[in-house]
């Protein structure tokens, strides 16, 4: 038989592909179709065809329909798609088995959470090729839509310690996220045009792991965020900052600023760990110093400025202010 076609209805089945995934995947509904050409080229070798085109799909993580082919004599794979809803705690299990296993764990400790709805998949190009890290491979590109999502990222430290104290293993939450995560070719990619931390607002977030299949990738992120001193402040002694600025422990701040902050953060421990730099400006602050410094000092008034700080110190720059009824400038 040169062709055919396969009706497939099927409930609680098993689906292996031991070269895409680390396990088997489990489904609860599979149903669409299948069907395949067989003939014979010049030479007398058999070429076949196999396609699908809706296949629907079930289980406790997603719900979507794909729709594909592959051809043998050119080696061609096409996957097009949509899935409808994806629990994102679930999501690093799909990840094909070529990501390196550091970035899965990585991935894993990140508490990504939240539902995603209407995702699109976009895989193109030969077999053999696949996951097309390079663009000449092939086309590779999942959009996932992110709505009331959060993150907790892990430090390259924890990554290697898990017995770490609360502040040593994770940055501190990012919540309320609406935006996307994309996987192209090699790299993902956040982007968050809203998010928050503590209270504080978060703007065009930008994030990009440029390799996932690296021996050791890193994670760049950048973005703004408009809120209270007192969430900036709470940021520093919520994370692994606070080790190296130990002074803001114990600070209350009163009034608003801005926060422009780059993290580049290592999904391996290595001897380049995390780095940090950030620069806060505050309008008309009030600061208290910690009591372990500035035992009955009165606050600083009328702050304004920028402060810069990386994961190793902070710097004053033009800031201004008055203290105990005079003014100062650093």
């Amino acid at each position: 038989q040169t062709q055919g076609r396969l009706s497939l209805t099927t409930q609680d089945s098993t689906l292996g592909l031991p070269d895409v995934f680390d396990g088997p995947l489990f489904f609860s509904r599979l149903e669409g179709s299948l069907v395949w050409h067989i003939n014979k080229n010049k030479e007398g070798k058999s070429n076949w065809k196999i396609s699908s085109p809706n296949l629907l799909f079930t289980n406790l993580d997603m719900t979507g329909m794909l729709s594909g082919s592959y051809a043998s004599d050119s080696d061609q794979l096409v996957v097009r798609g949509h899935i409808d809803k994806l629990s994102l705690e679930k999501a690093v299990r799909y990840i094909p088995k070529q990501v390196g296993t550091s970035t899965k764990t990585f991935l894993t400790l990140a508490k990504l959470t939240g539902d995603s709805r209407h995702i699109n998949v976009n895989v193109q190009g030969p077999l053999k090729s696949f996951p097309y890290t390079r663009p000449d491979d092939g086309i590779f590109q999942i959009t996932i839509p992110v709505s009331q999502g959060s993150i907790s990222i892990p430090t390259s430290d924890f990554l290697e310690n898990k017995h770490l104290s609360k502040n040593e293993q994770h940055w501190p939450l990012i919540n309320d996220i609406h935006g996307a995560i994309t996987l192209k070719q090699a790299a993902l990619y956040l982007d968050f045009p809203n998010a928050k931390v503590y209270k504080a607002r978060l703007k065009n977030v930008h994030g990009e792991i440029s390799n996932l299949y690296a021996d050791a990738p890193r994670l760049k992120i950048n973005g703004t965020a408009n809120g209270t001193t007192q969430d900036f402040l709470s940021f520093i002694q919520q994370s692994p900052l606070i080790k190296e600025l130990p002074i803001v422990d114990g600070m209350q701040a009163q009034g608003n600023g801005k926060l422009s902050l780059l993290l580049d953060l290592a999904l391996t421990h290595s001897a380049v760990g995390d780095k940090i730099s950030g620069t806060y400006t505050p309008v008309n602050n009030q600061l208290n110093l910690p009591t372990s410094i500035a035992a009955n000092l009165p606050p600083l008034q009328a702050l304004n400025g920028k402060l810069r700080f990386t994961q190793e110190a902070l710097y004053l720059d033009a800031v201004k202010g008055s203290f105990a009824g005079g003014a100062f400038a650093a």
